[in-house]
């Protein structure tokens, strides 16, 4: 505690509450991390082994309580890791030299670049001004421009601040009250649209190579853009197609409402003509996208476009000396690491080994039947998501039980993080989704959880059909 912790802490009885519940939790975590290092090893497993337990537990503990930033709970988790001998600094620290947070951190920068020029807004206004102005137009406008947008930039944040304040602005001018149902269709379909189909691209969203960051190196070599939009093609098709079907017949109000004429064409005109930085912005964009669909032709890694890409945009003056601690998010990058450690290390102080061992007998009749495993991981997923916030942690966790039963069934290990990840998505309730509910702030909270609580129980079935309907096609690519 500083010294103006302390001070404030005199004026404000609600801080000092506060300090207590960050120390308070930080010694439980902190204690049960101790206690669980002092665990005798039960058969099957070394003393490294449970002092890893310790550590990822007690780093996951203080990230949950908030005790202290995720970013200094990580670090203090890894050094842990270090100092007890459970590995060296260079494997524990060996994330920070591979390829995934080296494809992570330009991609930050190049998303920057792009968001800041206006040149996305532009080609989605151009997109939705090419559409009817009725409810049934603009919900197609947003899918459509949603999904041509989504490979372009990889923050989905990015893409709700371009769709979510356009978005009321649509339904305010349609006549659409807040919290009715045309309001809700049009804002679901920029939500599905441009924050849950990216997932499906390999370009559009940060947490795809996070996602391969979690798997083995061997899984990873397969994957690169056109194979990994092959992989989410059938889910993409079933995601797109069920939720336009379901808001069409859910949402559309009785009374259709209509934009005024030339209200979208306006907005672009609004604009006025491309800047020097929207045009340099587009070539270097599109040559970053080529250059990643083209992987398999030229054999360059997404990262070292990404890297180069991003140099190009510094070389132009358009990511400045500021933008290197403003746009990319070190904290972030550092809890990625734990993550990303703990996956690696799992595997090193034997602990897949002990829980194949024993899961083994119970688990490996799943693998014979591939929907009832799907279905198994879906429903944990989304169970887990109502107690652990962390779509990482949840993954790392399901992971670490299946994976080693992945490999030896010939399962891509890839396929069972993309399901927990995207599985994680579940926005029933707020707190289960912090870019759900940014999204509806960007929205100027045009809707509240209830009017759209119908789609986000619709969506868990939804999400289930398109993995299912992967299933014909992964095992056409040899993934399974």
């Amino acid at each position: 505690m500083t010294q103006t912790d302390v001070a404030e802490a005199k004026a404000s009885p609600k801080l000092i509450e506060r300090l207590s519940y960050r120390i308070i939790t930080a010694l439980i975590s902190v204690g049960i991390a101790v206690w669980i290092c002092l665990l005798t090893p039960p058969e099957g497993l070394t003393v490294e082994a449970i002092r890893f337990i310790g550590c990822f537990m007690g780093g996951m503990l203080l990230c949950v309580f908030r005790s202290i930033p995720d970013w200094l709970a990580s670090l203090a988790a890894l050094m842990a890791l270090v100092l007890l001998k459970v590995g060296s600094f260079a494997a524990v620290f060996a994330p920070f030299s591979g390829t995934t947070l080296w494809l992570i951190i330009p991609a930050y920068g190049i998303a920057c670049v792009v968001g800041k020029t206006g040149l996305l807004k532009r080609v989605a206004l151009h997109i939705l001004s090419w559409f009817p102005d009725s409810f049934t137009g603009q919900v197609s406008a947003l899918f459509v421009a949603g999904i041509i947008i989504s490979p372009c930039i990889p923050s989905t944040l990015a893409k709700m601040s371009i769709f979510a304040p356009f978005t009321e602005q649509v339904a305010t001018e349609m006549g659409y009250e807040r919290n009715s149902k045309g309001a809700a269709g049009l804002f679901l379909s920029q939500w599905v649209s441009a924050g849950l189909l990216g997932y499906g691209f390999y370009s559009g969203s940060f947490a795809v190579a996070m996602m391969l960051g979690l798997t083995p190196i061997e899984d990873q070599a397969y994957f690169n853009w056109g194979t990994w939009l092959a992989t989410c093609a059938a889910w993409l098709v079933v995601m797109t197609v069920l939720s336009y079907i379901f808001i069409l017949l859910v949402y559309k109000p009785k009374t259709g409402g209509k934009l005024p004429k030339g209200f979208t064409k306006g907005k672009v005109k609004e604009l006025g003509p491309m800047s020097k930085d929207e045009k340099k912005a587009a070539v270097v964009l599109i040559i970053i996208l080529l250059a990643w669909i083209g992987e398999g032709w030229h054999g360059i890694a997404a990262c070292y476009v990404a890297i180069m890409g991003w140099i190009v945009f510094g070389l132009l003056g358009m990511f400045d000396k500021k933008e290197v601690s403003t746009a990319i998010p070190w904290g972030e990058l550092i809890y990625m690491m734990l993550i990303f450690t703990a996956q690696s290390m799992i595997g090193s102080v034997g602990i897949s080994a002990w829980l194949q061992g024993i899961l083994d007998p119970i688990l490996s009749p799943l693998f014979g039947n591939t929907f009832m495993l799907i279905l198994a991981i879906i429903v944990t997923s989304y169970i887990l998501r109502f107690v652990i916030l962390s779509q990482f942690t949840i993954a790392v966790i399901i992971y670490a039980i299946l994976g080693g039963l992945a490999q030896q069934a010939g399962m891509n290990g890839a396929l069972i993080v993309l399901i927990v990840y995207v599985s994680g998505n579940i926005h029933v309730l707020d707190f289960q989704n912090s870019v759900w509910v940014t999204a509806r702030v960007a929205a100027h909270s045009m809707v509240e959880q209830a009017v759209c609580l119908p789609y986000c129980l619709a969506w868990l079935v939804i999400n289930l059909l398109g993995w299912w309907a992967s299933v014909p096609l992964w095992q056409a690519l040899g993934l399974m």
